[in-house]
């Protein structure tokens, strides 16, 4: 009979306050009051600067992805090494597409998840640009 693992369960992971704010899922009594975490979700987060590693190619989707986060505010400079990461494979993706294993495919799709740049990962977040829904409820 095969032993059992006694390895803690990884807990899930700590989702930001803006996120909370934009999930609908926000407590006072795990978050703080609701004024407060408006005031904090409001300061523009410093984004992330581009690397000077990356090839232009990769630069480019740099600039685009950036831009496109930007909108949602989900995007800080704690994201540099999961953007740079995303934007090398992209890279190597686009230049060489012929030598891109199923490895660096999983890598590309687990960063991309990462950053909410599929369509699940997006709908998950229930990510919503300001000027889209002004009265948008999620609890109505």
């Amino acid at each position: 009979m095969p032993e059992r693992s006694r390895e803690q369960p990884v807990p899930n992971k700590s989702k930001p306050l803006n996120l909370h704010l934009l999930h609908g899922t926000h407590r006072p009594c795990r978050h703080g009051s609701k004024e407060k975490a408006a005031i904090v979700a409001q300061k523009a987060p410093r984004l992330p600067g581009c690397p000077k590693f990356l090839s232009e190619e990769a630069r480019k989707e740099w600039r685009r992805v950036v831009a496109a986060l930007k909108e949602y505010g989900v995007l800080t400079a704690l994201d540099r090494t999961a953007l740079s990461q995303y934007c090398f494979l992209y890279s190597q993706l686009v230049e060489a597409p012929e030598s891109f294993s199923a490895a660096l495919h999983a890598q590309l799709r687990l960063v991309m998840i990462e950053l909410g740049l599929t369509a699940s990962s997006r709908s998950k977040l229930n990510m919503l640009r300001e000027d889209e829904n002004e009265d948008y409820d999620p609890l109505a």
